[in-house]
């Protein structure tokens, strides 16, 4: 495990480095309150003259120096890249302004977007065609297909159109005050390490959903119950089972997964009235055998969220 500080020119400036969002992670999932959010806490920092902080991100190294997965961190990252290629976009028709004598586009694109065939940004497999479209080949007229996508798009239009509102000069300063802002990377070795960490990050009052806090618990419970020969292989069974439920809440059109949820919880535990994620954990450690509690569990998860699917898609079919 390695601990190092840096800022974000220096995560993002090695031509071979790519980020990978696993497809057991959520997708993107910020809108127009997180956004504001961003672009606020940026600019009063350039006016303040402050250093801005963009918290802790946590990797899990695939390739030493080469290829990461996100473990945590991902909706901070996917904004930031969108977020400079707006930055891009705006400046580019600014080309004649004074202040770009010594800009260089080609080497900002190759730091923080693509470099030749490296993409430094891989988001979950099902929205990587948009991502790319919208995003890295700057296009306009990609057809989205989920909300993620949508968001995507939303995104890059949202911090255009607010950027444009900026002289040329605070542009610029907003640019520098990104390329310096200080993170925290953590680098893990394997996906028990991954587990670990994120298991003790949550437990300092990250904000996630329901469903992340669940996911992270199961995927920590295996690595405390589990065999030291199977730890691994458990874990991964847990990201495999919540890759393809992400993929169907990633689908829904009105359905809440909070919902769901609750629904499935109400009904796998026979007489038994769900409040709170502190209840099913409960449940769970009065079990005989954990790990196979936890597999069938999640497996009961998936189940209730495909029949949730169906349920949604035959109520627009009738409608």
């Amino acid at each position: 495990m390695d601990f190092y500080r840096k800022t974000t020119l220096g995560l993002f400036d090695s031509s071979q480095k790519s980020f990978i969002i696993p497809v057991y992670q959520r997708a993107y999932s910020w809108e127009k309150e997180q956004w504001e959010t961003f672009l606020n806490d940026l600019t009063e920092q350039i006016e303040g003259q402050n250093n801005y902080f963009f918290g802790n991100i946590l990797l899990e190294t695939l390739k030493k120096d080469t290829k990461y997965e996100i473990i945590d961190g991902q909706q901070r990252i996917t904004t930031l890249t969108i977020f400079i290629r707006a930055i891009l976009n705006v400046l580019a028709n600014r080309k004649n302004d004074i202040l770009f004598e010594e800009f260089d586009f080609q080497t900002k694109e190759s730091i923080y977007l693509k470099n030749g065939g490296n993409i430094k940004l891989r988001p979950v497999e099902y929205d990587r065609a948009c991502f790319d479209a919208v995003i890295i080949d700057n296009k306009n007229n990609f057809e989205s297909n989920t909300l993620s996508q949508d968001r995507i798009k939303k995104s890059k239009k949202f911090f255009e159109n607010e950027l444009n509102k900026f002289s040329t000069e605070k542009v610029l300063r907003v640019l520098e005050k990104i390329e310096t802002t200080d993170l925290t990377v953590i680098e893990l070795e394997g996906k028990k390490d991954s587990a670990l960490m994120f298991e003790l990050e949550n437990n300092r009052g990250k904000d996630l959903t329901n469903m992340e806090k669940i996911k992270s618990y199961f995927m920590y419970q295996m690595y405390v119950y589990s065999e030291p020969e199977v730890v691994e292989s458990n874990i991964e069974n847990v990201s495999n089972i919540f890759k393809l439920i992400y993929l169907i809440i990633n689908d829904f059109k009105k359905l809440n997964e909070d919902s769901v949820l609750i629904y499935h919880n109400n009904a796998y535990i026979k007489g038994y009235n769900y409040r709170t994620l502190e209840d099913v954990k409960e449940v769970f450690k009065k079990s005989n055998d954990k790990i196979d509690w936890i597999k069938g569990y999640i497996t009961e998860l998936h189940t209730s969220f495909s029949n949730m699917k169906k349920f949604e898609n035959s109520k627009i079919i009738m409608l």
